[in-house]
């Protein structure tokens, strides 16, 4: 049995910069989404929502029943 020395391929580089900058704009829309469904609820509805990885596409709603 030959040892194969593992290997890490990494396909772009990011700055710690634009790492935070990503976790405040996901946090920021982890509050609104939350905000939004607390008022579907509050209202009488119930809150959808779904995304579309290859899309890079989100869509959020309130259905009414």
């Amino acid at each position: 049995m030959n040892y194969v020395k593992p290997a890490v391929s990494i396909n772009a580089e990011h700055t710690v910069n634009e790492a935070i900058t990503w976790t405040v704009v996901a946090l920021a829309a982890v509050i609104a989404a939350g905000g939004y469904a607390a008022w579907c609820t509050a209202n009488g509805a119930n809150f959808q929502g779904s995304y579309n990885v290859d899309d890079k596409s989100v869509a959020i709603g309130c259905i009414y029943p």
